[in-house]
């Protein structure tokens, strides 16, 4: 039996949840991403905007941005202390970045994935990013993003990463509580106490295009 999320409140010691909050053709969806927590309590809710300011201002942005369709929109940066349970979420206040690319738009499902890579492998010691939104000519065939595309991807990601870390927060992979749990053959599967893995690389582990359904839509 696979180890089970502990219940209650996700609390995770030195760990702040930062989202960006997109729209794709009237669909709301987000990427999670995780930072180490070094801020006083409570957290003072310029940070979000602090951060969505940066990342609206880098040439990395803007450089995605081209590549995504005139109907999607980078809406805010929201981020939220998980060092104690049931803080609130604290959002950035200044207007939206909205894609500038051209042509037909993939469906909204369409994903490219970014892998947050730390010292460690397998599971618990990675992270993933869907990015979506983008235009058709981002494909170098129906199954997979072109090198250009892959290109880019990395590199607002990596631009995030940076703010991140300019902003005291740098990112990391989070670890929820586990609670203890029995491998395939039959041995048990200690405990996993809630923890943070610092991000020491992003690439893009395959040029596939993938797919996350919900964005879609109910």
């Amino acid at each position: 039996m696979a180890r089970p999320p502990v219940s209650g409140a996700v609390v995770i010691p030195d760990c702040i949840e930062m989202k960006l909050h997109w729209t794709i053709a009237g669909q709301r969806c987000s990427n999670v991403l995780h930072g180490t927590n070094s801020f006083p309590a409570p957290i003072d809710p310029g940070i979000a905007e602090d951060l969505f300011s940066s990342i609206k201002a880098a040439t990395s942005t803007t450089a995605w941005l081209a590549l995504l369709s005139p109907t999607v929109s980078l809406d805010a940066v929201s981020i939220k202390d998980l060092r104690t349970a049931n803080q609130a979420e604290l959002l950035s206040t200044s207007g939206a970045a909205l894609g500038t690319g051209t042509g037909d738009p993939l469906a909204s499902s369409t994903a490219l994935v970014v892998t947050h890579r730390t010292q460690q492998s397998g599971q618990g010691f990675r992270g993933r990013s869907y990015l979506a939104g983008m235009v058709a000519s981002t494909l170098s065939d129906p199954n997979t993003f072109s090198p250009s595309a892959n290109a880019a991807a990395l590199a607002f990601l990596e631009g995030v990463r940076q703010v991140m870390s300019s902003n005291s927060m740098p990112m990391v992979v989070a670890q929820r509580a586990l609670g203890a749990g029995t491998h395939h053959d039959g041995s048990p599967w200690s405990a996993r106490p809630a923890d943070v893995v610092p991000v020491i690389a992003l690439d893009i582990a395959n040029t596939r295009v993938d797919t996350q359904r919900r964005r879609l839509g109910r």
